[in-house]
């Protein structure tokens, strides 16, 4: 199989403007792609991710490469091995760096005043439109209900930053906060995800090149989160 070059594979996917229809392109084309190709783009978004246009091409390569068997375990090995010599190589340690991390040493638990309301009325009532349920379901720990809530349009910005900040927070709620397509792309909900300390290890350290630099140095020193996020951020604030 021949390479395919960075540049030619983010020109097919800038084709293509529907948010969904591109990130199942992104999604389908790495399982097609040889290792060498998959390092080369992998890399090349790593160093552009905080661009505008390139931001959610990343985003959306780092949420099918987060997929369970996404990719086989011996090609994930050979394209991180590639990538070994890349100034982000802490960041793209993701691809094989264990799901958990270091759990937080202590928690409070967050009160939930549905807690004893059946799952089934809770997926409808995130429908709703009144603003008051809406805010309260954003404290759900079913992911089922957060993804119904945060397609709801009555749903804004400050539910989904509610959502990514929780603590306690379940890891399939992250990961579906960063899925919408109405709200993962920003950076607000980026930065609520790293710097919560019960997001996994490898959707934190894949996230870090889309922060600020403000936010950068925060994660950078962040007692709470693990040694590892701090070094993905002090290699992107020091390209």
């Amino acid at each position: 199989m021949a390479t395919v070059l960075p540049v030619a594979l983010v020109r097919k996917f800038r084709a293509v403007e529907d948010r969904g229809l591109r990130r199942r392109l992104i999604a389908a084309s790495l399982s097609d792609l040889d290792e060498p190709s998959i390092a080369l783009f992998l890399g090349h978004v790593a160093d552009r991710a905080g661009s505008s246009d390139l931001r959610p091409i990343y985003l959306d390569t780092v949420l099918a490469l987060l997929e369970p068997g996404s990719l086989a375990t011996e090609t994930r090995r050979e394209v991180h091995g590639r990538l070994s010599e890349h100034p982000l190589r802490p960041v793209l340690d993701f691809l094989c760096e264990a799901a958990g991390g270091r759990p937080p040493a202590a928690s409070l638990e967050t009160p939930y005043d549905y807690e004893d309301v059946a799952l089934g009325v809770r997926k409808a009532r995130a429908r709703l439109r009144n603003r008051d349920v809406l805010r309260t379901l954003a404290s759900d720990p079913d992911p089922e209900v957060v993804r119904i809530l945060l397609d709801n349009p009555q749903v804004t910005e400050s539910e989904a930053v509610r959502v990514a900040s929780l603590r306690p927070q379940t890891p399939a709620t992250f990961r579906v906060v960063l899925s919408s397509l109405r709200f993962g792309v920003r950076e607000i909900v980026h930065t609520a995800v790293v710097l919560n300390p019960f997001c996994p290890l490898r959707v934190a350290l894949a996230l870090v090149p889309l922060l600020s630099r403000v936010r950068l140095a925060e994660a950078a020193g962040a007692p709470s989160l693990d040694p590892r996020v701090h070094d993905a951020a002090l290699a992107v604030l020091g390209r």
